[in-house]
């Protein structure tokens, strides 16, 4: 089995993340029971949340999003589920880790969702690791197989999170064990809720009409604000999250739209993870800013 997938995903994760090789306290604090578990503990109230892949500026549509939840199961077992829904197809997997005793290393399972959204029968074992705040698992492709005889193919699937986002790693290998291709890589990042004031100039100039408290989700639909009486300010906005040129972080978008023809107003860039945004023109001002995330 090659490491190289993993290297990929969780190099590229820690390294984006700022994180460093764990230090000894660290694996000390990882490697003790109560360590052990304390941390899956903040694993299940961090991890939560919205996640979502860039799009490019030239799509219309969203990239791939999923919703991750947690709970601890009847055996105590924490289970992080992601989950994907389109129209009336959902897809996911569950990703299962055993509360045992000291070890940097947890066991686990991957199990996939079938398109009902239900937990499948079948499932692979999976061996995770803790460094640091980031979470990193993989299974061995010589026992997670699927399909039968000639036809069954290993899974390698490897994945790294730690709150603010998720690294997935899929590579098939042959009934011979070689890998078909190189790993399929998708990089999702935590989308945010952002609220604030957007004011618009009336058109003699003489006042603004503004939108207090007004809500927009990163990699929704676009909003359109009303003033107090309910009225449309008679623009969109919307929050995207957009992929560089080059390989790397992506970038924050806040587009405004004239509601009415669709004409862009105006638009501004920031960090994936700003706790602002906004922009100011001499028709249209918007202040936004990141709601915390919920619990």
């Amino acid at each position: 089995m090659s490491p190289k997938a993993i290297v990929l995903v969780t190099g590229a994760l820690i390294l984006s993340a700022c994180a460093t090789i764990p230090s000894r306290n660290d694996e000390a604090t990882a490697g003790s029971e109560t360590g052990a578990i304390g941390k899956l503990e903040a694993l299940a109230a961090r991890m939560p949340g919205r996640y979502g892949a860039a799009r490019r500026l030239d799509e219309e549509s969203p990239g791939v999003q999923m919703t991750l939840s947690a709970r601890f199961g009847e055996n105590s077992d924490l289970l992080l589920e992601l989950r994907e829904e389109r129209e009336s197809r959902q897809r996911g997997f569950i990703l299962a880790l055993e509360r045992v005793g000291p070890s940097p290393f947890i066991p686990g399972r991957f199990i996939p969702l079938q398109s009902d959204g239900t937990a499948s029968a079948r499932g692979c074992r999976m061996r995770f690791r803790l460094r640091g705040d980031v979470i990193s698992g993989e299974t061995d492709p010589a026992q997670c197989r699927f399909g039968t005889g000639e036809q069954a193919v290993g899974l390698l699937k490897e994945i790294a999170l730690d709150g603010s986002q998720i690294v997935i790693a899929d590579q098939l290998s042959t009934p011979g064990g070689d890998a078909d291709a190189e790993p399929d890589i998708l990089r999702l990042h935590r989308l945010g809720e952002f609220r604030g004031q957007v004011r618009v100039r009336d058109r003699d100039g003489s006042g603004w009409r503004t939108a207090e408290r007004m809500a927009v989700d990163v990699g929704g639909r676009r909003f359109e604000p009303v003033d107090a009486a309910g009225m449309s300010l008679g623009i969109l906005v919307g929050l995207d999250l957009i992929a560089g040129q080059q390989p790397g972080e992506p970038l924050l978008y806040l587009q405004v739209t004239e509601a009415r023809t669709g004409q862009v107003l105006g638009q501004s860039w920031g960090e994936p993870q700003a706790a602002r945004i906004g922009l100011a023109l001499e028709r249209v001002q918007v202040d936004l800013e990141r709601r915390p995330p919920r619990r």
